[in-house]
């Protein structure tokens, strides 16, 4: 439980937005578009976006009715998402 709390507390503190401007790799956000759960003021959804906005080119591909575990659920799509990403580069 210790170990858990520390990584709560060091997520809720780490703020490294300012540096995703400097990202220069061809960069997928992959996210399930239901993923509206919450550990901050954003959902796993809005904090991809925002992830996806901060990073110069990055692509953001939304799981259509997939919440947060979309590759035990929906494994074929995920990796379809992730396997054209692959391609266009």
């Amino acid at each position: 439980m210790e170990c858990f709390l520390r990584h709560i507390i060091a997520r809720h503190e780490c703020d490294t937005r300012a540096q995703l401007k400097d990202i220069r790799v061809p960069t997928l956000v992959l996210v399930g578009a239901e993923d509206h759960i919450s550990a901050s003021n954003l959902s796993h959804c809005a904090s991809s976006e925002e992830l996806a906005k901060g990073i110069p080119n990055a692509k953001l591909a939304l799981l259509p009715g997939e919440c947060h575990h979309f590759f035990y659920t929906e494994p074929a799509a995920a990796h379809k998402i992730i396997r054209d990403f692959l391609a266009e580069e």
